[in-house]
């Protein structure tokens, strides 16, 4: 599978990534808005394990079951986020 585009969770954004802006939840506006034409497939949500039940329901909720949440190691930094997604998603 090719790799397009990362969004990483890392714990330090939780309240952020979950907040609703203009109606619709952050983590799905950023995915909707890399998405533009992708397929599904090559979009990854790279999230620290405590995060990553939360982003998979949040994202099957509204039709994004496609994109592919990792889990990245604890503690769960931005590095790791996008360590993990680069290494196990591309």
């Amino acid at each position: 599978m090719e790799l397009l585009g990362i969004v990483p969770l890392p714990v330090a954004v939780q309240a952020a990534a979950f907040a609703t802006v203009a109606g619709e939840v952050a983590l799905v506006r950023t995915v909707r808005a890399l998405l533009g034409g992708v397929p599904a497939q090559g979009v990854f949500v790279a999230a620290a394990e405590p995060l990553v039940a939360a982003a998979r329901s949040c994202l099957d909720s509204v039709g994004l079951s496609a994109v592919q949440v990792l889990t990245a190691e604890a503690p769960g930094t931005r590095r790791q986020c996008l360590a993990t997604a680069t290494e196990d998603g591309g």
